[in-house]
């Protein structure tokens, strides 16, 4: 999978149109040669202006949640307690924000992530913006209504050798030996998923694998390792 994306012409033709995009929207787009000798107009960054001012606009209209329930009162009354607690869990994990930035990631880069999980630190929903460029994709995805339609999706993280030890003791071995000697050094690792999946891989070292802890399965499941904000 990770060959297939780097190898693909997909790939390469997204990131020179991504890397362009982001060098206008900095106002970076003129020639070292214009830099260093100063000649270049003095114009407006009409491409900032105009996405910053965007922004605002689109996600002004706060989503109001909608929980469905019978007429009866009790039941009513509990519908209303759960709206008012989903609006209380997008207002301290900031979601206006994150939904923001990654429709700024969707102009900029033609793909807005967000990814929805469980953070075990907090026991609450979690939900993190990703950059597009630490995806690695499915070319021959096919897109259906602007949804992401691949058979799998991997997450470029990045994390110590102590947290990757200990949330994966049984590769302990491989994750020291990676290190080449700088224990202090970030440690560079796959995170993949698929509708039943999610496994995460180092080099060519799988560290740990478990079906899907987002779905509400009949009994409880065991997994391989615990899964932390994923």
């Amino acid at each position: 999978w990770l060959k297939k994306w780097e190898d693909s012409k997909l790939k390469e033709a997204v990131e020179t149109r991504q890397k362009e995009n982001e060098k206008y929207w900095k106002g970076e787009h003129y020639s070292n040669a214009q830099l260093k000798t100063g000649q270049r107009d003095q114009i407006d960054n009409l491409i900032f202006e105009a996405l910053e001012t965007f922004l605002p606009v689109v996600g002004r209209q706060v989503a109001q949640p909608v929980v469905d329930t019978s007429a009866n009162e009790i039941a009513k009354k509990f519908a209303k307690k759960v709206e008012d607690r989903i609006v209380d869990i997008a207002d301290n994990m900031r979601l206006r924000l994150k939904v923001k930035k990654s429709i700024r990631y969707w102009a900029l880069y033609f793909l807005g992530c967000v990814k929805i999980g469980w953070s075990l630190e907090r026991d609450e929903i979690a939900v993190e913006s990703i950059r597009p460029q630490q995806l690695i994709l499915d070319p021959d995805a096919i897109t259906d209504e602007c949804e992401y339609m691949g058979y799998y999706v991997g997450h470029y993280r990045t994390d110590s050798a102590e947290d990757l030890t200990t949330r994966f003791p049984r590769k302990s071995e491989a994750i020291k030996s990676s290190l080449k000697g700088k224990e202090g050094t970030k440690i560079r690792y796959i995170e993949w998923w698929t509708a039943d999946y999610v496994f995460w891989t180092l080099g060519s070292e799988v560290l740990g694998k478990a079906k899907n802890p987002h779905w509400n399965y009949d009994q409880e499941e065991q997994v391989e390792v615990g899964v932390n904000d994923v």
